[in-house]
């Protein structure tokens, strides 16, 4: 079987440069903001194993040679770099995606998308003949005919087995295989309208529990089954994501023909999951496990294997004289805007435009909210916890509230932090900038700078670490 070792894309849609994706057969956990280039990396695996339905879709039958010919080139120029505007490169496992036989593997991709309603209805046939599912020589309403009796029994067991719920569904064969989800006693019973009766994150819930059933009972232990799920708990409850976990790992990641993608933008979920394999799992089921950061660094979107570049392989190198400065200097930048990067993860500070302006921020003096181990969401419950205290007058309220944002924005750890990267932003924008831009006329970088630059940056590696062992995202 063709486990997946390597995935490598070049000149497709955000990434510009070869990014080397080394999966060494094992599941993966991706973390990215929002503009790192998760969706481009859920296309290029879309692109690697659906071209062939991509074209379809795209090209009508009826169509002339001529205009098949232009639809085909305008198809996969959406999909090249917007820099580099070249022709772009799959390769899975050092076979280009267009000369791989897809013989050996069966491939499920989920995306946030799929869980939009239809009609505002849960018509499995339409829903799953829009999923990018390898299904064999089965349409969706042909596999539904056979899977469907076991389908429901699967869903309503996870539902409270794994969740809890009260919740059940009825596969209406009749109805275009419509979804009837019934509660209370059968007092809410209803297939149409359900956003009316049923809350979003409820409805989602059920449509993962639906997706990861179906991919159950399609997985062919004979062929190497491929999951990849990228953002899929945008709408769910934060309640239900230990539970889906749970779920998850006890029933589709058992099956150990099944190599997983996890991609997610949600750091609390990212670190929920981490946590989850490193407490829960076996020791031999951890060991198949790989993290990864998708980074927009200076623009040029790459995967950083975590631990993987470090200052310590930086200083080895620079030990050995044979590393060039230029990319010395390079790579010490590279790994200090993967501090900022962290630290913005531990704060929980938001999304890429906050990451962004992080520097800015600290540099400025203008307040981060840390304290203890504890971010912004931190201060709200401290500050929910003060109003509630009725025993407080207006005056006394007031202060204690000031008292405790105060205590948020002068947190010792942010402060040592700041003084670091006011040092190490001047290193950064003069000295080591040019080394990724190679910008004319300016000096290169020496080696008694990148020395310094190190040092900095290893200050803020042991600061963010301590932050780490505080904060209690980061378990």
């Amino acid at each position: 079987m063709g486990v997946i070792d390597t995935f490598n894309v070049s000149h497709f849609k955000a990434f510009d440069e070869e990014q080397k994706f080394l999966l060494k057969g094992k599941n993966a956990l991706v973390f990215g903001e929002n503009g790192s280039g998760k969706t481009s990396l859920f296309d290029a695996f879309k692109m690697a194993f659906f071209h062939n339905r991509l074209e379809h879709e795209k090209i009508p039958a009826s169509d002339t040679p001529e205009d098949a010919k232009a639809k085909r080139r305008e198809l996969y120029e959406s999909y090249y770099n917007v820099k580099t505007k070249k022709s772009f490169s799959i390769l899975v496992n050092g076979t280009s995606y267009d000369t791989l036989s897809r013989d050996d593997y069966k491939v499920f991709l989920v995306t946030h998308d799929d869980f939009e309603l239809d009609d505002n209805c849960i018509l499995l046939a339409k829903k799953l003949g829009k999923l990018f599912f390898d299904y064999g020589v089965l349409s969706p309403q042909e596999l539904l005919d056979t899977i469907c009796d076991d389908l429901e029994i699967a869903v309503n067991g996870s539902l409270s087995g794994y969740f809890s719920e009260t919740v059940t569904i009825r596969i209406d064969k009749g109805d275009n295989y419509c979804c009837v989800l019934s509660d209370m006693g059968g007092k809410l019973n209803y297939g149409k309208n359900l956003s009316q009766y049923y809350n979003e994150g409820k409805i989602h819930l059920i449509m993962i529990i639906i997706y990861i059933n179906v991919i159950i009972l399609l997985a062919d232990e004979n062929k190497h089954n491929l999951l990849v799920l990228d953002d899929f708990i945008t709408s769910l409850d934060a309640t239900n994501r230990v539970f889906l976990l749970r779920f998850l790992f006890n029933t589709a990641l058992k099956h150990k023909s099944l190599q997983v993608i996890i991609l997610t933008h949600n750091v609390s979920f990212f670190n929920l999951t981490k946590h989850y394999i490193n407490t829960y799992l076996k020791s031999e089921d951890k060991e198949n496990w790989t993290y990864f950061n998708l980074y927009n660094l200076s623009d040029n979107h790459k995967f950083y294997p975590q631990n993987d570049d470090s200052i310590k392989k930086v200083e080895a190198d620079l030990k050995d004289g044979i590393v060039p400065a230029e990319e010395l200097g390079n790579r010490v930048r590279q790994l200090f805007e993967i501090q900022v990067h962290e630290l913005a993860k531990i704060i929980i500070s938001g999304g890429l435009e906050e990451c962004k302006d992080i520097l800015t921020r600290l540099r400025d003096g203008k307040p981060l909210y840390y304290n203890a181990g504890k971010d912004i969401y931190g201060l709200l419950s401290d500050l929910e916890g003060i109003v509630k205290n009725t025993t407080l007058d207006n005056k006394s309220l007031s202060g204690k509230i000031l008292t405790t944002i105060e205590e948020y924005k002068n947190d010792p750890d942010l402060a040592n932090i700041r003084e670091i990267l006011n040092k190490m932003t001047l290193f950064q924008k003069v000295s080591l900038h040019p080394t990724s831009h190679g910008i004319l006329g300016l000096t290169p970088v020496s080696i008694k700078e990148i020395k310094e630059s190190i040092q900095l940056v290893r200050k803020i590696d042991e600061c963010i670490r301590g932050l780490k062992g505080k904060n209690v995202v980061n378990i």
